[in-house]
């Protein structure tokens, strides 16, 4: 115990010194790392002078990171940033909002809410000295190196799929590794009570001896996640518009910072004399690109008086001067093949191709979807080699620059007010809801100012 505590101890120093020189910084990100790892060493001091609240304490620190993150989730639609939005590299919305963000249709954030919410209050139990639960410490020991597996795998998608990472996710491994700390010297104090350490595990996990802790976990883990998903439909109505006649909109409307360029040279998905437009920057490695455009193809296809106009914005700056990073590092190629299946008017059976294997799209595997979509593979390599491609794709980064884009994807909507252009965040069918309501002449909601980036 003496080695755990001094080890926590100069873990809380450390952090603390960390916490203090990122600060010193004076930006965003440093003002973030300061908070991160101030969360961590106060979690570590706690484990190092009382394990049982330190255990109980570094959950729910997890907690509350999850809640943020399960109302982030939600808030995008009303065009909220989130804090630990910093830049490509660091982006949490882009992590948040990624096809990886749902287990089974649920925010990760809120299982991980439920779950950081039970062992919480277990740990609790547990450290008060509740009769019916010395098996508690090697149930937490097992949760915590799932926990922690789970922390791994997360990471490995942030670097190798989404290739952007959450600050506040990093938040959490670093209390997950806390917390396998804590467990472990629980255990081994746990040990030294004889009749508990002859009990085996599944015993434990079957609550043999009449002890208690897999029930408790049960039971506060379920009404964790039901209180959770009444609080997650809350924020989702919190970020609801009405829209009068009894239909509701979850979308943010904006006044552009600037002129939307429409110069003829995007492709068209409908009819190109549709009332109603739609632009959409988009970026072909991005994640929750991939969800909406599929969504939004889907609608366009069921409304004829709506057009679908697409704009690069590949997140690296390989290509775009407007990313610090080199970011998603095939969006750039991606792009370029597009233009050229563009080029023999095939962009949209391609983009398809590009969107569903965001994970493959080296050089060879761009040739191959482009047999495979039929192009002409003479002209195709003739147009990659080209600098065409690369002019396309800086035209439209230089018009996303003009209206301030910075992540993807973003829609810019035409004929809801007029022939002036607004910024719409929201899903697609949000969006499409929104131009409903206009075709029904309802009241529609005002546009507000841009708001700064990182807000």
């Amino acid at each position: 115990m003496r080695a755990l505590r001094l080890t926590l101890t100069l873990l809380a120093v450390g952090a603390a010194v960390g916490a203090v020189i990122a600060g010193a910084s004076g930006s965003a990100l440093g003002a973030l790392l300061l908070g991160i790892a101030a969360g961590w060493a106060g979690c570590a001091a706690v484990l190092a002078w009382d394990l049982g609240w330190g255990l109980a304490l570094t959950p729910l620190a997890g907690a509350g990171v999850s809640a943020y993150l399960l109302r982030q989730h939600v808030a995008v639609l009303e065009g909220v940033v989130s804090v630990c939005s910093v830049n490509a590299t660091f982006d949490c919305d882009a992590v948040n909002t990624s096809g990886w963000s749902e287990m089974f249709g649920v925010p990760v954030a809120l299982w991980g809410l439920a779950f950081y919410l039970a062992v919480a209050a277990s740990a609790a139990l547990w450290r008060i000295g509740r009769a019916g639960y010395g098996g508690m410490p090697r149930i937490l020991l097992l949760l915590a190196v799932s926990s922690n597996l789970y922390s791994a795998y997360l990471a490995w998608i942030s670097h190798y799929r989404i290739h952007s990472w959450c600050l506040f996710c990093i938040g959490m491994y670093g209390l997950n590794l806390l917390l396998l700390a804590g467990a472990v010297a629980a255990v081994r104090r746990e040990r030294r009570k004889a009749d508990e350490a002859a009990l085996p595990l599944p015993a434990l996990l079957r609550g043999a001896g009449g002890d208690r802790s897999t029930a408790t976990l049960a039971v506060a883990g379920l009404a964790a996640l039901f209180v959770g998903a009444l609080a997650w439909q809350g924020m989702k109505q919190a970020v609801v518009v009405g829209a009068g006649g009894g239909e509701e909109l979850a979308i943010g409307v904006f006044t552009p910072a600037g002129e939307v360029e429409i110069d003829g040279s995007e492709p068209v998905f409908g009819k190109a004399a549709a009332p109603y437009l739609v632009v959409e920057f988009a970026d072909f490695q991005c994640p929750y690109c991939a969800r909406a455009s599929a969504e939004i193809k889907e609608l366009v296809r069921a409304w004829p008086d709506v057009q679908l106009r697409f704009k690069d914005y590949p997140i690296s700056s390989r290509c775009n001067p407007e990313v610090e990073h080199e970011g998603h590092r095939t969006a750039c190629d991606a792009s370029f093949a597009a233009e050229c299946a563009h080029a023999q008017g095939r962009f949209w059976e391609f983009a398809d191709l590009l969107m569903k294997n965001q994970a493959y799209q080296s050089p060879e595997d761009l040739r191959f979807m482009a047999g495979q979509i039929g192009l002409d593979m003479d002209a195709f390599e003739a147009c990659i080699a080209s600098d065409a491609p690369a002019r396309a794709v800086v035209r439209d980064v230089s018009a996303a620059a003009r209206v301030e884009v910075h992540g993807t994807p973003t829609f810019f909507v035409k004929g809801l007010y007029g022939d002036a252009f607004v910024l719409v965040r929201g899903k697609p069918e949000a969006i499409f809801r929104l131009i409903e309501s206009h075709r029904k002449g309802r009241a529609m909601p005002q546009p507000g100012p841009l708001p700064p980036e990182g807000e």
